[in-house]
């Protein structure tokens, strides 16, 4: 029986926290969302084993399109860093709330929505299309516990798994 218990388990870890993810909530104010972003908390995922102080800096392109550099620092908020690019576009019709995201010069492409965010974007929840992705990202590097009570409260109100949410380590 053990070893059945162990198989349901580790397939319970790598499917998909929903069937789908939920339709944006609100317009994204593209000015408001450029910058630097601070991951407090996520689902677990393959790509952000032993991901510190990760951070998101968002930039515009001369084309319109957005850049994208995700760092993430092994194993503490000061450890060696390692830095994914990716190359973001609007998807037309979606209040700047859904992104086509190009990683490995265009070899993946995913569709990454701005579920929900703060009136005045001190939070944003991010997460991609199929829904077993999520990210909880602040302005600051450790936000206020009022701020981090929000976004994972407004996150399973969404009908994510927030009893599996990572909470990553910042710097500071």
């Amino acid at each position: 029986m053990r070893p059945l218990v162990a198989l349901f388990l580790a397939l319970a870890m790598v499917t998909p926290a929903l069937g789908k993810a939920p339709e944006p909530s609100k317009p994204v104010d593209p000015a408001r969302f450029s910058g630097r972003w601070y991951e407090f908390a996520r689902l677990p995922n393959p790509n952000q084993r032993d991901c510190q102080a990760p951070t998101y800096d968002w930039s515009r392109g001369s084309a319109g399109e957005l850049a994208i550099a995700l760092t993430c620092r092994a194993g503490s908020p000061t450890g060696k860093a390692s830095v994914r690019r990716a190359r973001a576009a609007v998807i037309p019709g979606s209040n700047n709330a859904k992104l086509r995201v190009s990683f490995l010069g265009g070899v993946v492409k995913v569709e990454y929505r701005i579920l929900d965010h703060a009136p005045d974007y001190s939070w944003v929840l991010m997460g991609t299309e199929g829904g077993n992705y999520l990210w909880a990202l602040s302005t600051r590097p450790n936000p206020p516990q009022s701020v981090r009570d929000a976004a994972i409260a407004r996150a399973k109100a969404l009908g994510y798994p927030t009893a599996r949410f990572e909470f990553p380590r910042q710097a500071g």
